[in-house]
């Protein structure tokens, strides 16, 4: 076993000359002795009553106190090494569940965007088709507001010449009226006259009888003149009527063509308070979408708060494994601290 030790130092310790042998570097196996010889002058200086072997002793219970608080430091550093092990674990996991978060985000989110741009494609076609019905609706509106003023402009003129007509037959009633009792006082004057001729010519009995019945023939022809103005004015009142109820017909019909443009007005209307509600869904949709953008910033910062986690996981790791090192130097140290007592 001596055979493997290349280096030999003499070092002092307390006083005493020894040799030591190992296979470290001539340096670091004074140190050791150093630390030994500070350990036991220490322990001398609390009490110079100590012979050597007590004091060697003694310095080796504090370099052994030294070691188990070391092993201790090393086992608590274990456990955290677990620990950090566990923490990693778990940051393992929740960056998992995060992935998967961000994938089921994604998926809302493509699903949201598909759904976004079906309701606006959706929005759009009813859009159209608003607008498609609104032109058809006021294009119609203005059709019949046209045909209704053409109507209501050759009802107008109807009705000017129904005035016209009714203002003739009135004039020509009026002029027959005057005529016939025109015709009236020429009659009478005609009897009185013949009356007058009956009373001188008395004995004129064939004579008055013929002029009597030339009278009554004539009186019979006045009879009938009167009956066919009576009609004539009769069929001229009638033509009245049927103007005037021509009239309220005709004014019945443009009631009629105003009401369905109001019905029509109505429906513009309607479709003014579809087109706002698709306008309302829409917004509604954005904001959906924000909300889901929203929670994706969020992910998003439990994402980076996890990689700081695991930066200082890292970190840890790394002092962990310098206290290792540190550990095993010294370790090491104090294994060859015990060879050399053991191999003076």
């Amino acid at each position: 076993m001596n055979d493997e030790y290349t280096t030999r130092v003499t070092v002092d310790i307390y006083g005493t000359q020894y040799s030591l042998k190992g296979h470290s570097s001539p340096d670091y196996m004074k140190r050791v002795a150093a630390v030994v010889n500070e350990q036991m002058i220490k322990v001398s200086g609390s009490d110079t009553r100590l012979d050597l072997p007590r004091l060697a002793v003694l310095a080796a219970v504090n370099m052994a106190d030294e070691l188990l608080r070391l092993r201790r430091d090393n086992e608590r550093l274990l456990q955290e090494e677990i620990e950090r092990k566990r923490l990693a674990e778990e940051l393992e996991r929740e960056r998992a569940e995060s992935d998967t978060l961000r994938a089921s985000l994604a998926a809302e989110r493509e699903e949201a965007q598909a759904a976004l741009e079906q309701l606006q494609s959706q929005l759009e076609q009813e859009r159209k088709l608003s607008e498609q019905a609104l032109a058809a609706a006021e294009e119609s509106l203005r059709e019949e507001r046209s045909e209704r003023a053409g109507e209501k402009s050759q009802w107008l003129t109807q009705e000017t010449e129904w005035l016209k007509l009714r203002s003739q037959l009135e004039s020509e009633a009026e002029r027959l009226s005057g005529e016939l009792e025109t015709q009236r006082r020429e009659a009478a004057e005609t009897l009185r006259e013949r009356q007058t001729a009956y009373t001188e010519a008395a004995e004129k009995l064939r004579a008055q009888t013929v002029a009597r019945e030339r009278a009554e023939r004539e009186r019979d022809d006045l009879n009938r003149h009167l009956a066919e103005l009576a009609e004539q004015e009769r069929a001229a009142r009638e033509s009245a009527s049927q103007l005037q109820e021509q009239l309220a017909s005709a004014r019945q019909e443009q009631q009629s063509a105003e009401e369905r443009a109001a019905v029509v007005e109505a429906r513009a209307a309607e479709l003014a308070e579809t087109e706002e509600s698709l306008l309302k869904a829409k917004e509604l949709a954005a904001k959906e979408l924000e909300a889901a953008q929203a929670q994706a910033a969020a992910l998003g910062v439990r994402e980076a708060e996890l990689n700081a986690s695991q930066q200082e996981l890292v970190e840890l790791r790394r002092e962990h494994d310098a206290l290792r090192m540190e550990y095993a130097k010294l370790q090491n140290e104090y294994n060859e601290w015990i060879d050399l007592i053991d191999n003076p």
